[in-house]
C-alpha cells in the first residue's frame, strides 16, 4: 500500500490564453505558474519522495524540474493530458459553441474527442498506471494534468466517472490518494500551493509510520 500524491502542473500559457493545449508542443509555464511551482518546491525541501513520475509535456516537465530540482524522475506517457484530437490548440470559448461540448459535460463517458481519446480510455490508463506505480509502500508523486487528476480523484471517492468534472483541480494543486492494489481512497483534494508544506509533511510522516505495516484494511487517513 502506498500514497499517490498528484501534482497538477503550474499555470501555463495556455491556461492564461484560454486555449485547450492538449498534447500540442509550445505551451510551457506562465510566470505565475513558475511562482506556484517554486512555492510547492519549498514543501519538498526536506522530503524525498519514494518515486516521481511525470507527464512528458513541457508544462509538466518544467513544473517537476522546479519542484524537485536535482532529484531524478521518470517520464510516463500514461500521465499525458487527454488526446483532444482536432480540438487541440483551439480556444475554449470557441469549443463551447460546439454540439459535442454539451454532451461532454452531460455524459462524459459517452464522449470521444474528434480524432482523439474517449473519456473512459483516459481514465483507464491513468488508474491502471497509478495503481501499479503507487502500490508499494511510500510516497509516490505523479505530475500530470487536470482531467487525469479529476478522474483519479473521482475513482478514489467512489463517484461515477460521469461526475468527474464536478471536482476542481487548480494549477499546481495537490491531491492525495491511498493505493492498495485496485482499492483507492481519497485523502486530500485540490490543496493549493500555500498549503503544500503542511500536506506534504503530514503525508511523508504517515508514509513512514503507517503504510506497509500489514493488514488488509486501509488504515486511518493521515491528517492533512
Amino acid at each position: 500500500m502506498g500514497i499517490a500524491l498528484l501534482l497538477r502542473h503550474g499555470r501555463s500559457t495556455a491556461n492564461v490564453d484560454g486555449v485547450l493545449a492538449g498534447r500540442m508542443p509550445g505551451y510551457g509555464l506562465h510566470d505565475s505558474g513558475r511562482e506556484q511551482a517554486h512555492e510547492v518546491a519549498r514543501a519538498f525541501h526536506d522530503v524525498t519522495p519514494t518515486s516521481i513520475h511525470v507527464s512528458p509535456l513541457q508544462r509538466t516537465l518544467e513544473t517537476a524540474t522546479i519542484v524537485f530540482g536535482e532529484r531524478s524522475f521518470t517520464t510516463a506517457e500514461a500521465l499525458l493530458e487527454c488526446d483532444y484530437g482536432s480540438w487541440s490548440g483551439r480556444l475554449l470559448a470557441e469549443l463551447a459553441k460546439e454540439p459535442l461540448w454539451d454532451r461532454l459535460h452531460a455524459q462524459p463517458t459517452a464522449t470521444r474527442f474528434p480524432d482523439g481519446e474517449s473519456i473512459p480510455e483516459v481514465a483507464h490508463r491513468v488508474v491502471e498506471f497509478v495503481a501499479r506505480m503507487a502500490g508499494d509502500p511510500g510516497l509516490h508523486v505523479f505530475v500530470t494534468h487536470a482531467d487525469p487528476i479529476m478522474m483519479l480523484a473521482s475513482h478514489a471517492a467512489g463517484a461515477p466517472l460521469d461526475r468527474y468534472q464536478h471536482l476542481d483541480v487548480e494549477p499546481c494543486s495537490l491531491t492525495a490518494i491511498l493505493v492498495d492494489g485496485t482499492r483507492f481512497g481519497l485523502v486530500a483534494l485540490n490543496v493549493p500551493p500555500s498549503g503544500a508544506g503542511e500536506t506534504v509533511r503530514s503525508l511523508a510522516r504517515w508514509a513512514r509510520t503507517s503504510v506497509g505495516e500489514g493488514g488488509a484494511d486501509v488504515p486511518d487517513h493521515p491528517s492533512v
